[in-house]
């Protein structure tokens, strides 16, 4: 009995590696690929600020769809912070396109701001200010791992190579 258990947890082990993001270098598979990541570090985002919340039910059903609404919101502002430079690099462009791109930039810092006080002023409507704050925590938290972890690495809430 205790080899059939071994086996079946050497097998998980082995579905579970070859299961893992590409190595660094590696192709990656599929036409979705990029949106397939996207999806899966977004519902990592959803279990790290859940779980760092402890949300209970009745919280959950008032806390994620204005979360949504939110996130959309980001999403739209982080899209035309990109279309800035009119896919084009900061070498190739003139003084004048520089010029009409800090505009820009300018002012989607100032929408940004503004969808951030919305936000937190909605937030503090539904719940006390405690847990905003502790949920904006939980928020940079994640986009610190995110951001400090190599594009190989497992899972977020793993620290590589402990990192401190």
């Amino acid at each position: 009995m205790k080899r059939f258990i071994v086996m079946i947890a050497a097998a998980a082990l082995t579905v579970g590696a070859m299961a893992q993001a590409p190595v660094r270098g590696a192709t990656p598979k599929g036409p979705d690929f990029k949106k397939q990541q996207q999806e899966r570090i977004q519902a990592e985002k959803v279990a790290y600020i859940t779980s760092q919340l402890d949300l209970s039910t009745a919280e959950a059903e008032k806390f994620w769809p204005v979360y949504n609404k939110y996130d959309a919101k980001y999403d739209e502002l982080f899209c035309q912070r990109r279309q800035a430079y009119n896919g084009r690099k900061l070498e190739q462009m003139t003084d004048a396109e520089c010029a009409t791109a800090m505009d820009k930039l300018g002012e989607l810092d100032r929408m940004e701001m503004q969808t951030h006080r919305e936000y937190e002023t909605e937030l503090r409507q539904l719940f006390p200010a405690k847990f905003v704050l502790r949920y904006f925590t939980a928020e940079s938290d994640f986009k610190r791992k995110a951001v400090n972890r190599p594009k190989y690495h497992g899972q977020l809430g793993q620290d590589y190579k402990n990192q401190k």
